[in-house]
């Protein structure tokens, strides 16, 4: 949760905005979605963003990171 809240603050730009929505779905299992005003990703960038050290940072960005963190979030949530 902390790396979900931390990539849509970290990558969403200034005066942006954050939602976060928990919930229990049909079959009782709880649900939480991060929502968040930054740029968002291509098709392609969507089709990479589970893999190890994938960053989608524009070269004038200097936002520290090493593209993993979607990657073990993923893998314990599952």
């Amino acid at each position: 949760m902390t790396n979900l809240l931390s990539n849509a603050v970290k990558y969403n730009h200034r005066g942006g905005s954050v939602q976060v929505a928990v919930g229990v779905d049909a079959a009782g299992q709880r649900t939480i979605a991060v929502r968040d005003t930054g740029r968002g990703f291509t098709p392609e960038q969507l089709a990479h963003l589970f893999e190890p050290f994938q960053r989608f940072v524009e070269p004038h960005e200097a936002i520290e990171g090493t593209g993993i963190g979607l990657v073990i979030t993923r893998r314990w949530s599952s």
